[in-house]
């Protein structure tokens, strides 16, 4: 049998035990903060009403970059194979437009966008540009929340 004492509920003998508690007990501590914290916090603003904007927008994006380098007269005539005919499409079910516009230090710059018309009658333009030395910029992006 052993002659020792039960330790429980007596004070650390030492110092390594009492870091040890203090340890413990700060990340019990710590946990149980993390854990209000999560259950208290307000929920995220994630929405989906701007997933058809962000969707259009890499389509014409995706669209300009391979006009950018094909440089064709009409977005009918890139060659289709291996394409959607949604990738030609925005969301609403729109065909994109195509322009090549001269850019001011020479060469073009591509546009490819859509109108977007709201039901308060509202028109925006969502779409990408991509200018001569091959920079992306995405037109109509949604203010942000």
């Amino acid at each position: 049998m052993n002659d020792r004492e039960p330790t429980v509920g007596r004070p650390c003998s030492s110092p390594r035990a009492a870091l040890r508690s203090a340890l413990l007990f700060g990340l019990g501590v710590a946990l149980g903060a993390v854990a209000v914290w999560l259950a208290t916090r307000p929920p995220q603003r994630t929405s989906d009403d701007y997933y058809p904007y962000h969707l259009s927008i890499s389509r014409a994006e995706k669209l300009a970059m391979v006009c950018h380098y094909k440089k064709p007269d009409r977005l009918s005539d890139l060659n289709r194979a291996g394409w959607n005919e949604s990738d030609f499409q925005d969301v609403w079910g729109q065909a994109f437009r195509y322009a090549r516009v001269p850019a001011v230090g020479g060469g073009e710059d591509v546009y490819v966008w859509t109108d977007w018309t709201q039901k308060d009658g509202r028109t925006f333009v969502v779409g990408a540009k991509v200018t001569v030395d091959g920079t992306r910029v995405r037109l109509g992006l949604p203010a942000t929340d």
